[in-house]
C-alpha cells in the first residue's frame, strides 16, 4: 500500500513519461529499445545496475502467464501497468539489492527523485497534447470517424517501417 502511495504521488509526471516512450516508441506499448534509451537517459545505469539487470526487469514486467485472445500487450513491449510494475522493480534492482534502502517505498520514491525527476526533460510538444489535442471534443470528431480512418491507415501503414508512407 505504501509503494502504491509512493507512485500515486508523483504519478502525474510518470504518466507523462509513459506518454512521450508510448508515443516514440511501439504504440501502444513501450518498446524494448526506446525504453532501454529512456533508462539510459535517467542515468540509472551504473555499477551496481547493469544493463543486464535492466533488461531483466523488463522481462520480468512483461511475462504473460495466460494468453488472451485480442489482447493488444505484445511480448516486447510494456502496457501501462507493466510500465509502472518496472518502475517499482527498478528501484528494488538499484537500491534495495545493494542494500541502499530497505522498503519498496522508499526504494520508488528515491528512484522518482534521483533519476526520473531529476535527468528526465518533459517534450515541449506535451502540453500541447494535453491542452489542445486531447479533448472531449477532438474526440467527438475522431470517434465517428473511426473506420475511415482506420482504413486510410492500413492502406499507408507497413510493420516493417517505423512511419506511415506510401
Amino acid at each position: 500500500v505504501v509503494t502504491c502511495m509512493t507512485i500515486w504521488l508523483p504519478l502525474a509526471q510518470l504518466m507523462k513519461v509513459w506518454h512521450y516512450l508510448r508515443c516514440k516508441s511501439l504504440f501502444p506499448g513501450v518498446g524494448f529499445l526506446d525504453f532501454m534509451a529512456w533508462v539510459n537517459s535517467i542515468k540509472l545505469v551504473d555499477e551496481k545496475c547493469s544493463m543486464n539487470t535492466i533488461e531483466r526487469t523488463f522481462i520480468a514486467a512483461n511475462v504473460e502467464l495466460e494468453k488472451i485472445e485480442g489482447n493488444a500487450n505484445n511480448s516486447d513491449r510494456l502496457m501501462r501497468f507493466q510500465f509502472l510494475e518496472v518502475i517499482v522493480r527498478l528501484a528494488k534492482a538499484k537500491f534495495i539489492e545493494t542494500g541502499v534502502e530497505k522498503s519498496f517505498s522508499s526504494a520508488t520514491a528515491r528512484l522518482i527523485r534521483e533519476h526520473i525527476k531529476k535527468y528526465d526533460v518533459p517534450e515541449d510538444w506535451q502540453g500541447f497534447r494535453d491542452a489542445e489535442l486531447w479533448t472531449i471534443q477532438i474526440n467527438d470528431i475522431i470517434e465517428p470517424n473511426i473506420p475511415g480512418l482506420r482504413h486510410i491507415y492500413e492502406s499507408y501503414f507497413e510493420p516493417r517501417k517505423r512511419f506511415m508512407s506510401r
